[in-house]
């Protein structure tokens, strides 16, 4: 039986695109799952759903209700995972500062070979200076990954009809691309979308991959739009949706957006420091009446866990389902 709010959508195929942003999405996604006894899809092996074979089948005529794992836009689809009313939620990053955090992250975390050849010193630059040296591919971790993970084509940057057609065909696909830049809006106004409480949408900011400062100078970052053309088409066509949607939001979101931030930094303080309190739970009056925030404990170690740690444990619940 799943236990949800009356008229709350909770058939979600969450689209991941970069390390920042999406994985605090994908922990929302994991923990509302919980929450509400929902079934969360994660693949059988690894956290990146590539073949029909990692699908874990439910028993009966069960079905899942969230996938948020790291996929292309084409196999939700092609998989078939969700129900037909599922919805679609996406997000999106300004793309020369999501090409930084990646190509650090893939070379110092993951040691990816192409990113390990480039040279130390000036590292970004190299790699924004001569991409037929170190990054000859059309997609990569590092360019125009955004435009890969939502399926594009290889357009060229001649082929603006295209381009434009293909980005409106995504947008009646997915409802929501929220943007990293405006992460907040973007998260009230899901929640208002989705019919969620502002409790489901909580969250702690993740520590992200320190490096390097990075400068680039002019010709540098028109090099970078250059190569990364499909990306800054991408970002700047849902930067407008959604600056679009905000603009048309009901009385009283501003308000609380603000107070989603107050509470956040209220959380933020609770579980870094629960452990020399003498609480065990945080309770904050609610910005609507009867819908009071209540954290506990459990709730900021769940909002700490790992994508690794998250999946194995779901991997181990789905599993044992089937026996």
């Amino acid at each position: 039986m799943h236990f949800y709010t009356s008229n709350m959508l909770r058939h979600i195929a969450f689209l991941k695109v970069h390390k920042a942003g999406s994985s605090t999405m994908q922990n929302i996604f994991f923990r509302f799952g919980l929450k509400y006894n929902l079934n969360v899809f994660v693949p059988n092996t690894g956290n990146f759903l590539r073949s029909r074979y990692q699908i874990i089948p439910l028993k009966g005529n069960d079905h899942y209700d969230i996938i948020a794992c790291h996929t292309y836009y084409k196999n939700f689809r092609l998989f078939n995972i969700l129900p037909s009313d599922a919805v679609k939620i996406g997000i999106v990053r300004e793309p020369l500062s999501r090409m930084i955090s990646s190509a650090y992250f893939y070379r110092d975390m993951s040691r990816f070979p192409y990113l390990v050849r480039v040279p130390d010193s000036k590292f970004i630059n190299n790699l924004v200076n001569y991409p037929e040296r170190f990054e000859r591919k059309y997609f990569s971790f590092t360019r125009n990954a955004m435009a890969r993970d939502f399926s594009f084509p290889y357009y060229q940057p001649s082929d603006k009809a295209h381009i434009q057609k293909y980005l409106n065909k995504l947008n009646e696909e997915i409802l929501l691309v929220l943007v990293l830049e405006r992460f907040n809006e973007s998260l009230v106004l899901m929640k208002r979308i989705l019919n969620w409480r502002l409790t489901d949408i909580i969250y702690l900011a993740s520590n992200t991959h320190e490096h390097e400062q990075v400068f680039l100078n002019e010709t540098e970052v028109a090099n970078f739009k250059m190569t990364n053309f499909l990306d800054f088409e991408i970002y700047q066509y849902f930067l407008k949706v959604l600056e679009s949607k905000l603009q048309q939001v009901s009385k009283g979101f501003n308000e609380e957006v603000t107070f989603f931030k107050i509470v956040l930094e209220k959380v933020s303080f609770f579980c870094t420091d629960y452990h020399q309190t003498e609480r065990q739970t945080l309770v904050i009056e609610g910005f609507d009446r009867g819908d009071d925030i209540i954290v506990s404990e459990t709730d900021c170690k769940l909002m700490q866990r790992s994508e690794q740690h998250f999946i194995s444990s779901l991997r181990k619940n789905l599993l044992r389902l089937q026996r």
